[in-house]
């Protein structure tokens, strides 16, 4: 199984060349794909969807290195719908005008174009319902899996029955979404979704430390990534952004999530969301104060002083740079309070290690009580305690 997960890499990997690869030439024909059809011209940021395919697939690896966990699975997944579709559509946007295929053919060819639609699936119920153990919270929650599979079959079906009947549409890829069976789909899709997600509150409250902790890396990944989202819609990103570089800076934020996922599963540096959580989050506070801070006082002094304004300038940046330090620290420790408890309870560790030694009386005990706190605290990959001989 381990071979197969190098082979998907492998896979993965000739696919985006051949991503690659293709796209000057498909640049070389932008306007006559634009002047023929607007929807043949495919988004520049599909080469940095495969390349997020390609590390979703580079993750599922590293996480089979050492288990074959199915998240893993359900990555290579991601990263070959991604990828392969990608492919796909450059391909029939070079040559598609010139082929001539037949009814399979055009099944086929449409499948590989609608490649990253099981994507869907795969990202809104399987990883939610399987990560990070590799199976769902309990039994309870197995039909959300299956309907999640049965929504790929069906869908997969209904791409094959218009692809069949309406010849005309392989090329471009457009498919007529009305129709009850496109509305069943919808639904089955936001049922399952609903349920993994459901999964993931469940799991989450009766989870231990580590998987807390798993669950906190990816949680972290997808607010990142909907923060991202909802900033590229203000008017202040338009401006700052074009069209096609804001494409490829949200494309490229996706592959944080398998990223976060491979940390998780692997816990390389696990324990750390605490602390990025918290700092993050402060200097956010800090910036957002501080900003509201300079306005406030410009806008305040430049009122007063309506021909210096200069002047109100400098003296509101004096004031911000003056209380940068103060705000930070206090807002650190209001932060560690809520999303660091380690750190802010360290007094707390401390005085309750030295009673709790104070009524051990033999080496075992003693090595006991330092060992499990050490664990609590810093959460190494191993402990141990060495005793000198008197």
């Amino acid at each position: 199984m381990k071979r197969l997960s190098s082979l998907l890499v492998a896979v993965n990997s000739l696919l985006f060349a051949s991503v690659v690869a293709m796209w000057p030439s498909i640049s070389a024909q932008a306007e006559r794909l634009l002047a023929t059809d607007p929807d043949l011209m495919p988004s520049p940021s599909i080469i940095t969807f495969s390349a997020v395919g390609l590390v979703s697939s580079a993750t599922a690896r590293v996480i089979h290195r050492t288990s074959l966990n199915p998240v893993g699975w359900v990555l290579h997944g991601i990263g070959l719908g991604l990828i392969g579709s990608a492919a796909g559509v450059e391909f029939t946007t070079l040559v598609g005008g010139g082929l001539e295929l037949g009814a399979v053919g055009r099944v086929a060819l449409t499948w590989v174009g609608w490649g990253w639609a099981p994507g869907i699936i795969l990202i809104g119920v399987f990883l939610p319902l399987l990560f990070p153990t590799g199976r769902p919270p309990s039994s309870r929650w197995r039909w959300v899996g299956w309907l999640g599979a049965l929504t790929m079959i069906f869908g997969a079906a209904a791409v094959a029955v218009y692809a069949w009947s309406n010849p005309e549409t392989y090329y471009s890829g457009a498919l007529d979404v009305d129709g009850p069976a496109w509305g069943l789909i919808t639904a089955m899709i936001l049922i399952s979704i609903v349920g993994a997600l459901s999964s993931v509150v469940v799991r989450f409250r009766r989870a231990g430390p580590v998987e807390r902790h798993q669950l906190k890396w990816v949680l972290a990944a997808l607010l990142v990534v909907g923060a991202a989202l909802g900033l590229s819609l203000t008017p202040m990103a338009r401006g700052l952004l074009n069209g096609a570089l804001q494409q490829h800076l949200l494309a490229a934020l996706f592959g944080l999530v398998p990223l976060s996922i491979g940390i998780a599963i692997t816990r390389y540096r696990l324990y750390e969301i605490d602390r990025i959580v918290s700092r993050s989050l402060t200097y956010a506070l800090v910036a957002g104060l501080l900003a509201a801070i300079y306005a406030g006082s410009v806008t305040a002094l430049t009122s007063i002083l309506p021909a210096q304004s200069a002047l109100a300038v400098a003296a509101s940046t004096l004031v911000v740079a003056m209380l940068f330090s103060p705000l930070r620290s206090r807002l650190q420790r209001l932060v560690d309070r809520r999303f660091n408890r380690s750190k802010f309870e360290a007094d707390v560790v401390l005085s309750t290690l030295s009673q709790r030694l104070e009524e051990s009386f033999t080496t075992d005990s003693i090595r006991s009580v330092l060992t499990h706190t050490v664990s609590d605290c810093l959460h190494p990959r191993t402990v141990g305690l060495w005793l000198a001989e008197s």
